[in-house]
């Protein structure tokens, strides 16, 4: 609000010197008609050549600003894709079955191949619902992010930004809405029905991936660092995510653990024997000794 309070009074004096600069004009004009005195035309060329240069300066000094602020934009997208927003594009990438686009792949590409792969999302298919499923669920956990994002759109006066997260909104507002109702069942599975709300799904998630892919030819052409360190964070976001998933075969040995078993001590040449987690206390052992510890019969 304080903003559009100092803008308020630069705008009317614009709009004053709009009307004022040619009226002046036509005045000296005027004169030089009654006077006949050549000098006057050329005075009444100077308001109009201030008129003229106004223009063309506030033009100037608007795109310089537009300008400064698409490069705001620029980083506070590696921002909010670095961190906040950062599962989000892995997780959608990493559902597709068609095409395959990992993160080795982005990074190895030029800007043909990456503008290829751009065209190649345009026949795009997930491995299953419940991938789907998992893609729709990191938007959901996003909502904070686009609600920020559409109110810097709001200040900056970015409308197509501002129409992008309304939409985006809109759309988590219908899963916390189903989520409300059947907090068991899959959203993707009751949309299935509604092939235009499917069509509306997809398009979001495909929407999601082109927006990725164009930051990446942005730094590409003009921040190649940022996209470097940016790519690198992925990786290993991705690379975490796979050892997370894999699954632990270390809980053989707690589930088919031995009741016991024996070894012989190379200090002292006796036999000692351990006890399993899950087996009852050995003859003469207490139950303080048990639990993998080494113990000896009394």
């Amino acid at each position: 609000m304080q903003n559009e309070k100092r803008r308020l009074p630069a705008s009317k004096l614009f709009l004053l010197l709009c009307l004022l600069l040619p009226t002046l004009s036509a005045g000296f004009l005027y004169l030089e008609y009654l006077t006949h005195i050549e000098f006057f035309l050329h005075v009444a060329a100077i308001p109009l050549e201030l008129l003229a240069g106004g223009l063309l300066l506030e033009r100037f000094l608007a795109y310089k600003e537009k300008d400064q602020k698409r490069h705001q934009l620029m980083y506070i997208k590696s921002y909010l894709f670095r961190s906040q927003m950062r599962n989000l594009f892995i997780s959608n990438f990493a559902a597709l079955e068609q095409p395959k686009v990992t993160m080795d792949r982005i990074q190895n590409s030029s800007i043909a191949q990456l503008l290829d792969i751009r065209k190649e999302l345009a026949d795009f298919r997930y491995l299953s619902d419940e991938a789907i499923e998992t893609v729709v669920m990191e938007y959901l956990k996003a909502q904070s992010v686009f609600r920020e994002f559409m109110e810097w759109a709001i200040t900056n006066d970015f409308e197509n930004i501002f129409l992008d997260m309304i939409y985006l909104l809109h759309f988590i507002q219908d899963i916390q809405l189903f989520r409300a109702h059947h907090p068991d069942a899959l959203f993707i599975e009751h949309i299935r029905s509604d092939p235009e709300l499917m069509k509306k799904v997809l398009a979001i998630l495909q929407q999601g991936l082109y927006s990725f892919l164009d930051y990446v030819i942005e730094l590409k052409e003009k921040q190649p660092d940022i996209l470097n360190d940016l790519l690198t964070d992925y990786q290993a976001t991705a690379n975490m995510k796979r050892l997370i998933d894999r699954p632990v075969h270390n809980r053989r040995f707690h589930d088919q653990n031995p009741s016991s078993f024996s070894y012989r001590d190379r200090n002292s040449g006796r036999d000692r024997r351990i006890q399993g987690q899950n087996s009852s206390p050995l003859p003469g052992v207490s139950n303080a000794t048990c639990n993998g510890q080494n113990t000896e019969p009394e």
